[in-house]
């Protein structure tokens, strides 16, 4: 692994067996330079956490503070969330100001991540040495878009489209250098390239504590790429929709940033992902690695990344989209997915 890379982990509360997340990160601090949280009352751009753990409020957050601590001790830096799409009738409010306030106060993050415009001037104003990060989710990929916001951010986490797309990760890293600002790439996203539904499924997710269950119509799939990766006819493209990065290439993007987020904050294995991350080599199924994770849709069979060659990273991520001209990355799947037994 190159010395230079560092991640950003995302935090989740002890899971199953009881491991809390500084165990994970301290067999990893080596590489691991951050953890980032959502707060556990806030609407977040995933199922909020302490819900998903069945933790009541003030477990959670007693269990944040503690492990919040912990990760101090390994020398560990804490970004803070505040990622959702929608704050609803609050989202320029004096309360909402106040709540963001009073969990930086409460946190004492080193650095915060937002796709809110409000949050970012609300954090810009109230505490101005705090580094302020844009969200993924504000999609941004051009140095034009970056300058509008450069009033209130200090670093950049770049749309997933930019992770194959080299000439436009070096404008805009380019632009970042020449005004001071840092660029952090997500590696692991499992979401479709240009995904004609991410704000809603963003929005949505935002006001997950407000959705009935017992109101729910039965029969929709909000999550697009889940009814995208159905329909076996989508599947064989499933290499040229990917924004994720493997573990074998992330030494590439070393020119472009130094620290990559990965998404753990869901992930039913985050031990498994930070792991293969670190080594910059991960011999099991590939889909196990990405946040949301389609092998679902690929039953029976794994796809396995030691069949990936070396080569298709560096075409796909200079390529300009003529995929039905090209037609490498379908190959390229041909040979990769193989049966379950294979790759035992």
């Amino acid at each position: 692994m190159d010395a230079r890379l560092t991640y950003s982990v995302g935090y989740q509360y002890p899971d199953e067996d009881g491991e809390r997340f500084p165990s994970i990160v301290a067999d990893y601090a080596d590489v691991v330079s951050e953890v980032y949280f959502a707060p556990g009352d806030e609407p977040s751009a995933r199922t909020p956490a302490a819900d998903a753990s069945g933790l009541d409020a003030d477990s959670a957050d007693a269990i944040l503070s503690e492990d919040a601590a912990e990760l101090r001790r390994l020398g560990v830096r804490l970004g803070l969330l505040f990622n959702a799409n929608c704050h609803g009738g609050e989202a320029v409010s004096r309360t909402l100001e106040r709540r963001v306030c009073e969990c930086v106060d409460r946190h004492r993050p080193d650095s915060a991540t937002t796709a809110s415009m409000f949050i970012a001037s609300c954090l810009k104003r109230h505490y101005p040495d705090l580094p302020v990060r844009t969200s993924v989710n504000m999609n941004l990929a051009t140095p034009e878009e970056m300058e509008y916001v450069a009033e209130w951010f200090d670093a950049y986490c770049p749309s997933r489209e930019l992770n194959y797309d080299l000439e436009g990760l070096g404008r805009v890293k380019a632009w970042a250098d020449a005004n001071g600002k840092e660029l952090v790439i997500l590696a692991n996203s499992g979401c479709i390239r240009n995904c004609p539904a991410h704000t809603f499924h963003d929005n949505l997710v935002a006001h997950f504590s407000e959705i009935d269950p017992n109101d729910v119509v039965k029969g929709f799939q909000p999550v697009f790429c889940r009814t995208f990766y159905a329909q076996e006819k989508n599947r064989a493209g499933f290499l040229e929709h990917a924004s994720f990065i493997r573990p074998e290439d992330v030494a590439s993007y070393a020119a472009y940033a130094s620290l990559f987020k990965l998404a753990t904050r869901t992930h039913p294995n985050p031990r498994l992902v930070i792991d293969a991350y670190s080594r910059g080599r991960f011999t099991g199924n590939v889909f196990d690695l990405t946040e949301p994770n389609h092998g679902v849709w690929f039953r029976g069979k794994v796809l396995d990344g030691m069949r990936i060659p070396a080569e298709w990273h560096g075409v796909k991520s200079r390529c300009k989209r003529k995929c039905a001209e090209c037609g490498l990355c379908r190959r390229v799947l041909a040979d990769a997915l193989v049966d379950c037994e294979i790759l035992k």
